[in-house]
């Protein structure tokens, strides 16, 4: 037997929910139309990567160093007391989380804070 859609599901739940629903079509059409909107929404995953990027300590307060000043990895290091290699995977994830931006300057790379990236949660 094929495995029932989405759609079917709902429309059977809303038959059957013991809540008062009014009238269940509507409210399985309702249903249908938000789960659509929000399952295929990348507001939300979007907001997921900010909230990875930012449930680890260290990338916290990376965050934090480069809402006061531009600073690069060297700087950053010596802040959070980590390895050159630990710091740039951070801001790598920070960066994909586009929480921070960077700019090259000859040898050197220079990481900011995107206050709008916040923005997005």
């Amino acid at each position: 037997m094929p495995e029932k859609s989405l759609v079917e599901r709902i429309r059977e739940f809303a038959e059957a929910c013991p809540c008062p629903v009014g009238d269940p079509v509507r409210y399985a059409d309702e249903l249908i139309t938000a789960m659509e909107r929000i399952n295929s929404d990348q507001q939300y995953k979007n907001a997921a990567e900010i909230h990875r990027a930012l449930a680890d300590e260290k990338r916290l307060r990376i965050l934090a160093y480069l809402r006061i000043r531009e600073m690069c990895v060297c700087e950053l290091t010596v802040a959070v007391d980590a390895n050159q290699s630990n710091v740039s995977h951070h801001l790598a994830i920070l960066e994909r989380a586009d929480l921070i931006a960077r700019r090259k300057d000859g040898k050197f790379v220079y990481y900011k804070a995107r206050p709008a990236g916040l923005d997005q949660v």
